[in-house]
């Protein structure tokens, strides 16, 4: 699972990078940059979600577990997703830069 997470984050990565690239912004590749944004950041959610259940143990695990520089991260990483989502904004590059900034 560790391996394919790896692979999920280095593919966001690079959609990042190529959707932001002019030649392929704002064209007919659009509505496939959003589905394979939606599916890794879906997937993220999943195992955010997944590690939190496994260390609520106690509440000192469930705290330790979130106040983690690595989970906080990944919270933070997909927290402009669902803000906006929650606005009606866009999920391409363009947009989620923009909510990032406001975040």
């Amino acid at each position: 699972m560790a391996l394919f997470t790896t692979v999920c984050i280095i593919t966001s990565a690079v959609v990042l990078i190529i959707e932001s690239m002019p030649k392929y912004y704002a064209n007919e590749y659009t509505m496939m940059w959003i589905i394979i944004e939606g599916t890794l950041v879906g997937w993220f959610t999943i195992e955010i979600v997944a590690r939190t259940i496994a260390h609520a143990t106690t509440r000192k695990t469930l705290r330790d577990f979130l106040l983690s520089p690595s989970t906080i991260i990944d919270i933070v990483s997909i927290i402009p997703v669902y803000v906006a989502l929650g606005v009606g904004g866009n999920l391409d590059a363009q947009g989620m830069t923009e909510v990032f900034r406001n975040f």
